[in-house]
């Protein structure tokens, strides 16, 4: 549906179409940057090569000086299709959650979402709702995952770098 969401709001939409691609293809929004995505679903398969996610592909929020704030957030979303991708970081609802300040301070976070669609990948970070979850050690970084399940044998959240936290 959405290819890059830059600064704004993506609410209450769904995919039932089948969105393939390269690096970051999510269900809903393949790259959401300095963004809210809410109240969104996805019921059909998703693929990629990485960063590939049933609703978001990355969620991400970066920041280049000392007095800049950037916040990204996936909340009350959901995903019941199928999740694929051929390397790294593919998760039932986003593939990628990057804080990644320069400088100044970034906040990412995933909460109230869920996914029953299955999961395949070749490389590593294949995970329920979170591929990988990560906060940068430059600047002051957060990365979180809050109230979210996946209905499957898989972990919840994949790797969590250098302070990331998840639940």
């Amino acid at each position: 549906m959405i290819g890059y969401n830059y600064s704004s709001t993506v609410s209450g939409c769904y995919n039932i179409g089948m969105p393939e691609g390269s690096n970051s293809v999510g269900g809903v929004c393949g790259l959401s940057t300095a963004s809210t995505v809410t109240k969104c679903y996805n019921t059909d398969r998703v693929c990629g090569t990485e960063q590939i996610g049933g609703v978001v592909g990355r969620n991400s929020a970066l920041t280049y000086s000392s007095d800049n704030t950037a916040f990204a957030a996936v909340k009350d979303c959901y995903n019941t299709g199928s999740v694929s991708c051929t390397i790294t970081d593919v998760g039932g609802v986003v593939g990628s959650n990057y804080a990644y300040p320069q400088l100044g301070t970034c906040t990412v976070t995933i909460e109230n979402c869920y996914s029953i669609g299955t999961l395949a990948g070749a490389g590593h970070n294949v995970c329920g709702v979170v591929g990988i979850n990560y906060a940068a050690a430059s600047g002051t970084a957060t990365a979180t995952v809050e109230n979210c399940y996946y209905l499957e044998s898989r972990a919840a959240v994949g790797t969590a770098n250098e302070g990331a936290g998840g639940t």
